[in-house]
Parts: C-alpha cells; sequence; structure tokens
C-alpha cells in the first residue's frame, strides 16, 4: 500500500504563531483565559485545559488575574470595545512587562484576518458588503462586525446569483466583496464570473489565505492520484470541511478526527491512500495516522484484474475507446476488447457529405459511448456524436474556471440574445453581452464570435456566455503584451477614442494613451475637436509611461515641424529683426519672430524712457522692430529689446527715440503717416511729461514757480 501526502501538512503559519505566544505565556508561569476556541481541534484544546487554560464564551467571565487570549479566527468590534471599556491592557509581545493589579489582553489573530478587517473598515458608508463565507463562523461574524454600511453573507455561489438577481437594496449602490480566508477559491471564481456576466461594477477584494488556496490545490492533487483519501480535521473547522468537499467530489473520502475513526474505515482494494491535514492538525496527530495506515495489511490490489472485470460487461452510457477494424459506406467497426463488436452509424458522425473511408484507417482509435447493447448477437451501439458533446461540455466547465476565451458558430437568433454553439454546447450570450454594444443578433448569425463561459449546465449541455467580457480579457491580454513592449521615444500607430478639453484618448490596440492638447501641435490649438476626429488613425511618439498608474502620455508633435529648427537655423543673438506684437501684457509685449516662436520684450527694454502700461501703446498686430539679446534654445525662450536699438532725443523733450517721432515746436511731436499709432502715443505722452518738468518755453525758472 502507498501513501500521498499533501505537500503542506500540520499547522498553518497563523495557528501556529497564536499557540506558540500562548506557549510563552505559559512558561512565564501566567494565567490564561480564552475567549471562544483558540483554534478548530479537540486534542490541542485538551492538552490546554489540562494545563490550566479556561475557555470562557463572555469578557465577564474572566478573573482579573487572568491574560486574555483573544482566538486566531478574530474577534467582533463590540469585544474591542467590550475589552477596552473593561480597562484591558493590549499585550504587544508575550515579553512585555506585567503588573500587578492590571488586566491584559492579548490579541493572537491571524494576520490575514485582520487584514480584511481593515479592508472591510474603509469602505464607505452607503456602499454595500458582500461576504462569501459561512455566516455562522466566528471569522464571518468578525468582518461583519466592521462593516460601516449594509451587509450581505453568501455561503456559495447560488446564493451569491440568488442575492444579485432579487437584493432590491443593491440596485444603483456599489458593491465591495470579500471572501472568507478558507473559502472555497473555485466558488469565488464563479461568484466574480457571475458579477461579469451580469454586468455590475462589483470590487473585488483577494482576501482568501493564500495558504488556504495552496491546501486546496494540494488537496486536488492527492485525490487525482489516490484510490482513498483521509482528511485530518474537525467538522468544525472551515478549512477543513473545504478540503473534505473538494476531495469528495474527485475519490472516496473520510473524515477523520482522530485515529479512532480509522477502525471504521474500510482500506480493501486500495493500492493508494492520500492524506490531507486541515491547517488545524498538530504534527503528533498526522504521524499517528500514518503509522496507522502505514500497518495495515490489505487485500493486494491487481489493477489488470480488476481492469480486466470492467471490459466483460458494458452498460449504456460507457465511455469507451475502441479501435477501427473495418470501414462501410455507411458505419465504422470497433474491437473493443470486449465479448461485444461496436458499431458507429454515420450519422453519429458530425459533418455533411462526410466518407467515412476518406476520414478514417484501419487500426485508428476512436472513443465513443455505448448508446445500445444486443446481447443476442453480441454487438453494442455507438455513438460519436454523443463524445464531441460531453468533451465540450467538459470543455466548457474549464474555461469557466480557468477564464480561457472560446469561440463558436451562432446558430441562432433570440429576442433576448444569440445562441452560439462550441462542440454540441449551446451557449447563450444576452444582447446585452454582445460586442459592440449596438450590433444585432441577425447580423451575427452565422458567424464565429469569441465569448467568455460564465454559467454551464451540464445536464442540458448548455451555457452562458459574455462577448463583451472575452474583449475586456483580450485587452487586458494586448495591454500586459505592450507594456513590455513600449519604450519612452517610441513611435506608433493608434486610433482616436475620445475628445476632451485637455487632450485626446488614442487606441494603442490594448491600450489607451493621452495626448494633452499641449503636445498636439508647435503652435496653439484653440479646438480640440477641430483638430482630430474619433476614429482616425495618427502616428504618435511615446513621451513618458507610468508603470505604477499605468499611464501612457504621447505627442503628435512632429519633429520635422518644430519651428525652433527653422528659428536657430536663421537667426542669432544681436540680430535686429522686424516682427509683430502677438500678445501685451503688464510686464512686456510678446512679438512673433516666425511661425511658432515668440520674443519677448521686457517693459524696461520697450523704450530708455518708458512710461506706463503697455496696453496703453501696443495693440496686437503692431508691427515693431526689436534685437535679440539671448537665445535659450533649452527652454525655448528669446528675450528682445527695442531700447537696444533706439538713439538719444532732444532734451528738451525728454529720452524719447527720434526714430519714433520728429519734433517740429514746443506745441507737440509732428508724426509721421506710416508711423505706427503706438510710437505717436509714446512720443505724445514724452514731450508731456519734458513740458511738465522744464515749464513752458520762454519762461525763466523763477517764472515757472
Amino acid at each position: 500500500m502507498e501513501l500521498v501526502i499533501a505537500e503542506r501538512i500540520g499547522f498553518c503559519s497563523g495557528v501556529e504563531s497564536c499557540l506558540k505566544s500562548v506557549e510563552a505565556l505559559l512558561l512565564k508561569g501566567n494565567k490564561l483565559c480564552v475567549l471562544g476556541e483558540i483554534i478548530h481541534n479537540e486534542g490541542v484544546l485538551g492538552d490546554l485545559k489540562s494545563r490550566g487554560v479556561r475557555f470562557i464564551e463572555s469578557i465577564d467571565d474572566a478573573s482579573e488575574d487572568e491574560i486574555l487570549v483573544l482566538r486566531a479566527h478574530g474577534s467582533t468590534e463590540e469585544t474591542y470595545s467590550h475589552i477596552n471599556g473593561a480597562g484591558y491592557i493590549r499585550l504587544r509581545g508575550t515579553d512585555d512587562k506585567i503588573e500587578a493589579g492590571a488586566k491584559y489582553f492579548f490579541d493572537s489573530v491571524c494576520p490575514f484576518v485582520a487584514k480584511i478587517h481593515n479592508t472591510v473598515k474603509e469602505i464607505p458608508k452607503d456602499a454595500v458588503l458582500i461576504i462569501l463565507g459561512d455566516k455562522n463562523h466566528c471569522e464571518t461574524k468578525g468582518i461583519k462586525s466592521r462593516a460601516p454600511g449594509d451587509v450581505f453573507v453568501c455561503k456559495d455561489s447560488d446564493e451569491f446569483k440568488n442575492l444579485l438577481e432579487n437584493a432590491k437594496e443593491l440596485f444603483g449602490r456599489q458593491i465591495y466583496m470579500v471572501s472568507q480566508t478558507t473559502f472555497l477559491e473555485k466558488e469565488e471564481k464563479k461568484c466574480e464570473a457571475c458579477a461579469k456576466d451580469m454586468g455590475l461594477d462589483i470590487i473585488f477584494f483577494d482576501t482568501m489565505c493564500h495558504e488556504a488556496k495552496a491546501r486546496q490545490e494540494g488537496a486536488e492533487r492527492v485525490a487525482e492520484q489516490s484510490d482513498l483519501v483521509l482528511i485530518l480535521g474537525s467538522r468544525v473547522s472551515s478549512n477543513t470541511m473545504k478540503l473534505f468537499e473538494i476531495c469528495r467530489a474527485m475519490k472516496r473520502t473520510v473524515l477523520v478526527e482522530d485515529t479512532a475513526n480509522l477502525d471504521e474505515v474500510d482500506f480493501s482494494n486500495c493500492r493508494r491512500i492520500g492524506i490531507v491535514t486541515g491547517t488545524s492538525v498538530p504534527q503528533g496527530l498526522f504521524e499517528e495516522v500514518k503509522k496507522y495506515v502505514g500497518e495495515i495489511d490489505g487485500t493486494e490490489f491487481n489493477f489488470e484484474e480488476e481492469l480486466n472485470k470492467s471490459f466483460r460487461k458494458l452498460r449504456i452510457g460507457d465511455q469507451i475507446k475502441g479501435t477501427v477494424t473495418k470501414i462501410d459506406p455507411s458505419e465504422v467497426q470497433l474491437d473493443m476488447d470486449a465479448k461485444y463488436t461496436g458499431y458507429i452509424s454515420i450519422n453519429e458522425f458530425a459533418g455533411s457529405n462526410l466518407k467515412l473511408q476518406e476520414q478514417f484507417n484501419i487500426g485508428d482509435e476512436i472513443e465513443a459511448i455505448v448508446i445500445k447493447i444486443n446481447d443476442a448477437d453480441g454487438s453494442a451501439e455507438l455513438s460519436r456524436k454523443r463524445v464531441v458533446n460531453q468533451s465540450g461540455s467538459d470543455e466548457t466547465r474549464k474555461a469557466m474556471e480557468s477564464g480561457e476565451i472560446l469561440s463558436g458558430q451562432v446558430i441562432r437568433v433570440l429576442d433576448a440574445g444569440i445562441i452560439a454553439s462550441y462542440k454540441g454546447v449551446k451557449v447563450f450570450i444576452h444582447n446585452s453581452q454582445l460586442d459592440p454594444p449596438n450590433v444585432t443578433g441577425n447580423s451575427l448569425f452565422g458567424k464565429e464570435v469569441s465569448f467568455k463561459v460564465s454559467a454551464v449546465d451540464d445536464r442540458r449541455r448548455s451555457a452562458k456566455g459574455s462577448m463583451k467580457a472575452a474583449k475586456a480579457a483580450q485587452r487586458e491580454l494586448k495591454a500586459q503584451e505592450l507594456w513590455q513592449e513600449l519604450e519612452v521615444g517610441q513611435t506608433r500607430r493608434g486610433v482616436v477614442k475620445s475628445l476632451t478639453s485637455f487632450g485626446v484618448f488614442v487606441d494603442l490596440g490594448g491600450l489607451d494613451g493621452l495626448i494633452y492638447v499641449s503636445d498636439l501641435s508647435w503652435g496653439k490649438v484653440q479646438d480640440v475637436k477641430g483638430f482630430l476626429g474619433i476614429g482616425e488613425e495618427i502616428e504618435v511618439k511615446v513621451k513618458n509611461l507610468d508603470q505604477e498608474r499605468k499611464r501612457v502620455a504621447l505627442s503628435y508633435k512632429r519633429e520635422s515641424d518644430n519651428p525652433w529648427l527653422n528659428f536657430n537655423a536663421g537667426f542669432k543673438e544681436g540680430d535686429v529683426v522686424e516682427t509683430k506684437v502677438v500678445a501685451v501684457k503688464n510686464f512686456g509685449v510678446f512679438a512673433g519672430i516666425v511661425p511658432g516662436v515668440d520674443g519677448f520684450i521686457h517693459v524696461s527694454e520697450l523704450s530708455k524712457n518708458f512710461t506706463g502700461s503697455p496696453s496703453q501703446f501696443f495693440k496686437v498686430g503692431d508691427p515693431i522692430k526689436a534685437k535679440i539679446l539671448e537665445i535659450d534654445s533649452e527652454h525655448q525662450k528669446v528675450k528682445m529689446s527695442v531700447k537696444s536699438i533706439q538713439e538719444e532725443v532732444p532734451v528738451d523733450l525728454g529720452e524719447v527715440p527720434n526714430e519714433f517721432v520728429t519734433v517740429s515746436s514746443s506745441e507737440g511731436p509732428e508724426t509721421k503717416d506710416d508711423e505706427p499709432s503706438w510710437q505717436h502715443e509714446i512720443a505724445a505722452q514724452s514731450t508731456e511729461t519734458a513740458e511738465t518738468e522744464q515749464g513752458p518755453p520762454g519762461k525763466t525758472e523763477e517764472e515757472t514757480e
């Protein structure tokens, strides 16, 4: 007899840490009482009781000279409030100093449970929380007590689906979901698939214990290799019972709470016996069971003999594998290594105008299902279609569990949706799950469509699917691939997806990137909608990648259009250029040199004796001659000056540029018809300033006073 033992056995890390803390406190001579069962194992509890540890149901039952220990499964929020109200002091470690007369408590809650508590506390009050787990389990009660809003508890995917379909309290509200740490991972995935299939926006938190997941996967592997599986653990342990459910669905399984149960187990005809332990099982119990099973003198199992026995008598519904011995135009004959000869009619093969002689050869192996047995002539009628349908059902279920995308031909259009065929399985896709959303079922008839499976009915060989979910999954996969390929500076092609006031979103083929308005053109873009159109294919450059936030910044600017290339090639510092005013500010004037490059003239550089606001003398479009003082290509800035190219003016008019004004008399400046209006205004202001400072012409200084 061979033993198949799970990779993970004995206590989990959370239980082991809890018991080590209790052991350390006992070794220091402390008296302990535990609120509830510290773990689900009668042997461990009995040992602790023998050492003086008391197990209580209420905090009020604790004595003042006892340290109160909170169990690994966690406690309710009300329990902590009660503890604080009773004046207990938290022990942060087993080495903390304990003073006489004070009351202390030690929290041995599992880190994974504590993580769920913290997660639930952050959920908004107006949201809904769904807990996947046992509503009567202490862990679930502790989680529920911390939820700020409405809470629903579902024990499995069926209850979850029923809740989503019938609970009016969920309509129009944000829904969050957490799982008990030992919840079945397969059931959790079913719930997620159900929510997506219904189009609900549910935020799922991954709160299952990683060790619980590993033990569930390990239990499956043990069951696959064993003839009988022994599950060691307690019936009240959620973790243990989940392992029991997994293995029982695959092989004969027995729950063993202690070695006394083993006398009732039938070990006959078992070549391989699997052993799986719950997270609250001590190493000692595992060793006892292992020793007991190893000493069993069972009947030798003859696998070959048993296999031959199964061939001597066929049953309707059996799936067999036979070898082709004869091929006729209307049927194929099989040798099934039994007293019956198998026949498969041409009607049991898929495809029209099928020629069996071209499809099969003598010696080929074919799988089929027995549909009729004739003992009189030793023949068996077989079906190939049913095997295909059965494999389709199996593959569909596996696809649902793994999230794999399938494809099938649309064979029927209904008012509520379409039906696609996948290896004999009819997959219903509701109108709300079609993609694109505005597509009609009639336009899809006869076409191949991709979908994700959300539910399977094995009995009816039917399933539910979603094209929308398949597209989302494909897009997510493409996005992951794109993140591996993208690099700053790359040039990519994309399609304009949407337009906003701040920029343009571009689909890069599974991943969206954003072109800010400032990166659309070297010039100013007044209207984004008039610049690019939705659906337009464009070439963009990757400007920045934010892996953490999953954001891609793009640029539509072409380097060949960069006006600074032309500017740097044609201008240098010291050049005097003819420009036009493009903007007037209180602190100076911006003047266009070439399209896309503006120079700035500070107010102090407008004139040697300039006073007042630039807006009094300049307007957009005015011509202006200025000298380039500085070119900062790195920051794309140009500083210019008008003052530096002006000449001195007569003293009696102040320091006004004579190129702007010609003085004919004391009455004011004589204007030139071809001079801009702002030159006339500056000259007039300068004349008025001179008269005010020097007095009217022809008078002495004393007369002026």
